[in-house]
């Protein structure tokens, strides 16, 4: 956009206004689809976390009594145990997703 709508070369002066418009509203288009792409691929990472958490602590809300019970629970709190580190960088992912968005004044919907 810096750039300098005439240049000369040589003895022929070119004007490059309509190719660098062009190329400004292309480049926009680009932009919107990336970020549309961009913003649909961190929603549904992020309804697939969410949904993982729900299920999870509904595993969690059940009551206790028989034994079976206590061990399914235990069972549930050990995949947590085990899943967390990798809950927690899907979770950067995300945020880092709709931080690029946030970045470029994408709109994103809450």
């Amino acid at each position: 956009m810096k750039q300098d709508n005439e240049q000369m070369n040589y003895f022929v002066l070119i004007d490059n206004a309509e190719v660098k418009e062009n190329t400004i509203i292309k480049v926009d288009e680009w932009l919107q689809i990336l970020g549309d792409s961009l913003k649909t691929i961190a929603a549904k990472e992020l309804k697939s976390i969410r949904l993982d958490i729900d299920n999870y602590e509904k595993a969690l809300g059940g009551e206790m009594g028989a034994i079976e019970q206590l061990k399914s629970l235990l069972n549930v709190i050990t995949e947590i145990k085990n899943k967390s580190m990798d809950m927690e960088f899907r979770i950067v992912e995300v945020q880092e997703k709709f931080r690029v968005l946030d970045m470029y004044e994408y709109d994103i919907e809450e």
